[in-house]
């Protein structure tokens, strides 16, 4: 938009303009604190909104394609040059709001019956729809009463939009509720259509919402959004004091707009399914009523029961029904009739109900909606957000309790006692609303998948972690916990750089015991009970707790321990006749000493000579090939099923009769727990923990476990007694049931909160602005979405560094996707979006600045070539891409390019170009450390001399520069070299030596990992062709092959030689074949010239060259982007 010195006055002094209708009209400019003249020259306009009653902005752009061509604001031109003009004033072009009805996305029908304030209301909200579909609002009049007519016919001339467009049809006598509805959805067209009461208040985003959610599996037929006043998608509270449905008022100061944006932040919707969705606000698919029609009006003629008919009617066709968790509508509960009357009418509807589909399938189908399980989750998320906005939470421990976001360090393989309770006490405090992580090793993920893949949100749940990015992930969090005495300087290392995150210590055993006294570990274990100052130490056994305060001279609080009931519970059919076999079970665990295996199996070889086929024995815990299991079981009949999965574990032990854990000692003895809530008999032994739950010959058998006799001879008494195992197994049920997952997080979020709020009193938390990192996308070998290599080089790494940390809230959102705004941040978006978001951009932008967001594209090659991206195998349209690129440039607040040559590419926006040159991760590449060796089978050898490439398959024109200059070599040095290539050849013949297989998982930070263990080259060589493209290249791959510690051959050109020094660590050459031969000749057989460029250029970039050591550039770019005046360009509506 062109605007110059004046133009505000000029729109503040036109007759057409009227500030307090403009404030009125659209309440969000109060809210961000600007003036109303000024909104509308800087935003308003852009957005289409209109400056006053009588000035169509919309209409007088689409009447004068003069003036939108021109970019001026269409009232600033009317008061300057349409008036002398003699152009009319335009109010709404009916032609154009024909045309939008047309081609409308969503039909909205909204039938009325008198209420009149309430219906002024919601059709209000419509008209201020703030999204980008295109809307048709059928209202239907059902023999309201003249004064609601009249207002009906008022309100649907002039609340028109750009893209909101309303209808009229009007019954002349009241037909009822279902009729009206149908008059509706018979005149509606859209893909989508949604019912609407006409007492609700629609909020700005709610359309996208619905159809978010509506859209994310075929399956779905109908989705509606949450409320303060819809049934089971009630929130924050699902029922009120009196028992009934909650009708949820809005707190003061909070207006449903405010509401929906804490239902949207409360966390990453999972759309729970459900059999009934609330006919408040019922979006359905045309799909739908293609197959099963339109409400009944026969059954349900004055509504209530006619969507829930509907629902039923949709799910017999094999469609499914969702609530929309990221969305909310307004209800304020039909005027239409009394409270008694709708108790009357809701009555009738279920008996209709019944007597259409049968008392049985309406009955199943309400016991079903009646799971809220997943709703509650999603309401007590709501609840979280709800009070952290309301209340000052350092003043309120319980707040802090039920509003701390927890991150649990679990840097182990997963599968023990202890991995488990963290994984399911996580998962509760999940379920309870927290925001509860745990944090493993990224590594190790595939494993965690395994063992826990079965939990609801696992991905969510678990987040993987590198050294490189543990204090990135963990900034965001209130609470970090260590769960193993390894991850103790974990800890220590996120509070050394993040004070104001509280430290805890879930201590599960007393570790020192696991290693000989004085060894490494052993000295590891000891000094991390007392290594963080302030930190909270917790355990779930009075034993735990008194060792280490004895020990150790620090505070340890106790917690509730837990089982998990949905895992862990009898077999109720398990009811075993005198002559059945007892089924004999334990866990046995060779590599671990104090677990007792070999005295285990001597019980149960004994055991089994005594009552031969009477017993079956059951193993678990460690493969059957394992060769210190092997000889242990040599001649004992015993099976071994091998390591389990908590699940499989649960199946073996209701099967089970008796289970026995003959460890030296239990911390707490969990798996003897979860066995006596599976109905089993336990042995248990006598030190440790245990004491905690087990009585010896009433719930338990606790013995002395270095006693095998004694072991023996209490199991054999128990057997020989089976009324006594009858006994015992319901003794234990009865213990189990006291220990739920749900008292043992309340009783760790209850001590935390306390603790946290003191913490954060001593410890404030900085202020920091958020900073969304939207990384280029690759696509995976499966489709999936991952962070390009480039994604990490220019904006993942530099921009989540530490240092960053201290002013910054860095957010790596899923790549190529726009994120949610957020008041006040910085966008960082990188080269392209994925294509389901193209055309979102203008709206995202809009919501950017409306909430005073900055956004600084990056770009770090040359996409406005599309010839060359062409040539390079570019499978998309290039020129769009290219209109795109312009695109961002021309809303970015700052450009950052990664080469001179970029930065006169985008000359046109030189004035917000910044040259930010490629740098490496020292973190990641290690270029300051001495070189790992590369595995043994890829090292370099004497009297061979290994020469390598790597790069991707789009850089066919390079490699063509050394074809004939590599065969010369080849033939010259027969037997004396290797050549290995990664990256190219991968779709194409080989044109030269050994094409390498690309690792399973090529994401940047693994490759990088793989390239280390596989790459130990005496020289690298790097080829460039000198075209229009590669002129604007990096020298990314000069950096990352000095890191590799190999010498390195280049082509010749200006960028290479801004981080390299011919003849100092590297050489250069033209782009001749002699030049490369003769180079390539010199370095094969001048061994002291290649280990010396080599070390040269690696010490070069581990000092100048690593992000680390440039986090200057990078702060100065967001502290830059962020002091600039906001820059908002028009939108066309």
């Amino acid at each position: 938009m062109n605007i110059i010195v004046g133009d505000v006055d000029t729109i503040r002094n036109s007759e057409l303009f009227s500030g307090k209708w403009y404030g009125a009209e659209y309440p969000d400019v109060k809210l961000i604190g600007m003036d109303s003249a000024e909104h509308y020259l800087w935003i308003g306009a852009a957005m289409g909104r209109d400056p006053g009653p009588d000035f169509s902005t919309t209409g007088y752009l689409e009447s004068y394609p003069d003036v939108a061509a021109g970019g001026m604001n269409p009232l600033v031109h009317f008061e300057r040059y349409g008036r002398e003009e003699q152009r009319p004033v335009v109010r709404r072009p009916v032609a154009a709001s024909i045309k939008r009805e047309l081609s409308a996305t969503v039909d909205i029908v909204v039938p009325v019956y008198n209420a009149l304030e309430d219906v002024r209301l919601c059709l209000k909200s419509l008209s201020d729809y703030a999204g980008a579909e295109m809307l048709r609002v059928i209202v239907v009049n059902d023999g309201s009463d003249a004064e609601t007519s009249t207002m009906l016919k008022s309100a649907c001339a002039d609340l028109n939009r750009s893209n909101v467009v309303f209808t009229l049809i009007e019954h002349d006598v009241n037909k009822g509720y279902t009729t009206a509805v149908n008059t509706g959805l018979k005149a509606s067209t859209a893909p989508f259509v949604v019912t609407l009461n006409s007492d609700t208040i629609v909020t700005h985003y709610w359309v996208e919402g619905l159809l978010r959610c509506i859209n994310s599996d075929p399956s779905i037929g109908i989705a509606g959004p949450l409320s303060n006043a819809a049934s089971w998608q009630n929130v924050p509270n699902l029922y009120g004091d009196d028992g009934n449905f909650a009708i949820n008022a809005l707190p003061p100061g909070v207006t449903p707009d405010h509401m929906a944006a804490m239902v949207r932040q409360a966390g990453k919707p999972i759309y729970p399914r459900s059999t009934f969705v609330n006919g408040f606000c019922f979006m359905i698919k045309r799909a739908v009523i293609d197959a099963i029609g339109f409400m009944d009006e026969e059954a349900f003629p004055i509504g209530y029961g006619e969507e829930n008919d509907f629902c039923i009617r949709a799910q017999d066709a094999g469609y499914t029904l969702a609530f929309a968790d990221d969305t909310y509508v307004f209800h304020a509960k039909s005027k239409s009739f009394g409270s008694s009357r709708r108790k009357e009418l809701s009555k009738a509807g279920t008996e209709a109900l019944k007597s259409k589909h049968s008392t049985s399938k309406y009955n199943s189908m309400v016991s079903k909606v009646k799971d809220t399980t997943a709703m509650d989750t999603v309401r007590a998320r709501v609840r979280r957000v709800l009070d952290a906005s309301l209340a000052p939470r350092v003043e309120q421990p319980m707040k802090w309790a039920m509003n701390q976001r927890i991150l649990f360090l679990l840097p182990v393989s997963g599968g023990s006692g202890g991995a488990h309770s963290v994984v399911q006490e996580v998962a509760e405090m999940r379920r309870l609303g927290i925001d509860a992580k745990a944090a493993i090793l990224e590594r190790k993920m595939s494993k965690f998948e395994e063992l826990y893949g079965d939990i609801p949100e696992f991905r969510d749940m678990f987040i993987g972690f590198r050294d490189d990015n543990l204090i990135s992930i963990a900034v965001n969090f209130d609470v970090v916990i260590a769960t193993i005495f390894s991850s103790v300087k974990l800890v220590e290392k996120i509070i050394n750089f993040c004070p104001w995150i509280m430290p805890a210590y879930y201590a599960q055993d007393y570790e020192p015991l696991f290693f000989p006294d004085g060894s490494k570990q052993w000295t590891e274990a000891h000094k991390s009970y007392s290594l963080l100052p302030g930190c909270i130490t917790f355990a779930k056994t009075d034993w735990i707790r008194e060792i280490i305060e004895k020990n150790h001279k620090v505070k340890v609080f106790k917690v509730s321990p837990s089982i998990d009931h949905e895992v862990y519970y009898p077999d109720k059919l398990k009811n075993k006749t005198a002559s059945s076999s007892i089924v004999v079970t334990a866990m046995i665990r060779p590599e671990t000493p104090r677990r007792g295996a070999e005295r285990t199996m001597e019980v149960l070889a004994r055991i089994k000579q005594r009552f031969g086929d009477g017993v079956q024995l059951k193993v678990f815990g460690c493969a059957v090939d394992d060769p210190e299991y092997v000889r242990l079981q040599e001649g004992i009949d015993v099976e071994n099923l091998g390591v389990l999965t908590r699940n499989q574990v649960a199946d073996l032990l209701r099967e089970a009769d008796i289970f026995i854990d003959l460890s030296d000692y239990q911390a707490f003895g969990r798996t003897g727990l979860e066995a006596m809530a599976c109905g089993t008999v336990v042995m248990l032994p006598r030190e440790g923990g245990a004491d905690e739950y087990a009585i010896d010959g009433r719930n338990t058998l606790v013995v002395d476990t270095l006693d095998v006799a004694a072991c023996y001879n209490r199991l054999e008494a128990i057997i020989s007694d089976r009324a006594a195992i009858d006994v015992m197994k319901l003794a234990g049920m009865e213990t189990a049931s006291e220990y739920s997952l749900r008292r043992a997080a309340i009783s760790e979020l209850a001590l935390l909160g306390r603790s946290l709020a003191a913490h954060r009193v001593r410890n404030p938390k900085p202020v920091r602005s958020d900073l969304h990192i939207v990384a280029a996308a690759r696509k995976g070998a499966k489709g999936a979405s991952s962070v390009a290599g480039s994604g990490y080089v220019r904006v993942v790494y530099p921009y989540m560094q530490e240092n960053i940390l201290s002013e910054w809230n860095p957010l790596l959102g899923e790549p190529g996707m726009l994120p949610i705004p957020t008041h006040d941040c910085t966008v960082l978006l990188q080269r392209d979006l994925s294509e389901s978001e193209w055309n979102k951009f203008d709206t995202w932008y809009r919501e950017l600045k409306l909430l005073n967001g900055t956004l600084i594209y990056e770009i770090d090659d040359d996409l406005l070539d599309s010839a060359a991206l062409e040539d390079r195998g570019y499978k998309g349209d290039a020129k769009a891409l290219a209109d795109r690129v312009r695109l961002f440039c021309d809303r970015a607040d700052l450009i950052t390019v990664s080469t001179p040559r970029l930065a006169e590419i985008f000359s046109n926006y030189a004035h917000k170009v910044r040259l930010i040159p490629n740098y490496i991760s020292a973190d990641l590449w290690k270029p300051h450390l001495p070189r790992r060796s590369a595995d043994a089978q890829f090292c370099r050898s004497e009297g061979v001399v290994k020469i390598g490439y790597v790069g991707t398959p789009t850089h066919d024109q390079d490699l063509a520069i050394i074809r004939e200059a590599i065969s010369e070599i080849q033939k010259r040095h027969d037997g004396r070299i290797e050549i290995e290539v990664i990256g190219a050849f991968q779709s194409s013949p080989v044109q030269f030596g050994k094409r390498v297989g690309l690792p399973k998982d090529n994401r940047y930070p693994i490759f990088v990992e793989w390239l280390h263990k596989r790459v130990d080259w005496d020289i690298s060589i790097i080829p460039l062709a000198d075209n229009s493209f590669n002129r604007a290249k990096s020298h990314l791959k000069f950096l990352e092959c000095a890191a590799l510690d190999t010498a390195i051959l280049c082509s010749d050109n200006d960028e290479y030689r801004r981080v390299g020094t011919h003849e100092v660590d590297c050489l250069m050459v033209a782009n001749d074949t002699q030049s490369w031969i003769d180079a390539l000749d010199r370095l094969i057989l001048d061994r002291e010239l290649r280990l010396s460029l080599a070390q040269k250029a690696r010490s070069k970039i581990a000092a100048s060259h690593t992000a680390e050591a440039n986090i200057d550039a990078y702060l100065s770019i967001l502290r830059e982007a962020k002091a600039r005046q906001p820059v908002i360009h028009a939108i066309n509506a």
